[in-house]
């Protein structure tokens, strides 16, 4: 026995690594973001500058936290997708909180 290295067709060298879990972390920090704006906004009065900027954090995190993890572990295809969906569905994100806010939304 010469080496230890495995050879390229063993488990160690075609195992996938899941990072499916750092994509969720995202979307929780997103949902725990939009929570606070919500409760900063007092009611419908709005709230200020600082809801300005939980606002911004939100909707940042909301579309690139994703798309970011995917980059980082080398799935450009993955990131580009993700970021795709998430512009595509925004749009109607954005008109379902403001229908179901009661700060009575006209269209």
């Amino acid at each position: 026995m010469r080496g230890s290295a495995q050879p390229p067709s063993s488990s160690l060298h075609t195992a996938s690594h899941r990072y499916g879990w750092q994509t969720l972390t995202t979307g929780g920090a997103a949902l725990a973001l939009s929570s606070m704006t919500i409760s900063a906004t007092n009611g419908c009065e709005g709230g200020g500058d600082g809801v300005a900027v939980l606002a911004v954090a939100t909707v940042g995190t909301c579309a690139v936290g994703a798309p970011i993890v995917h980059f980082s572990h080398g799935n450009a295809g993955r990131g580009f997708g993700s970021l795709a969906l998430r512009g595509l569905f925004a749009r109607d994100r954005g008109e379902i909180g403001a229908r179901t806010s009661g700060c009575g939304y006209r269209r």
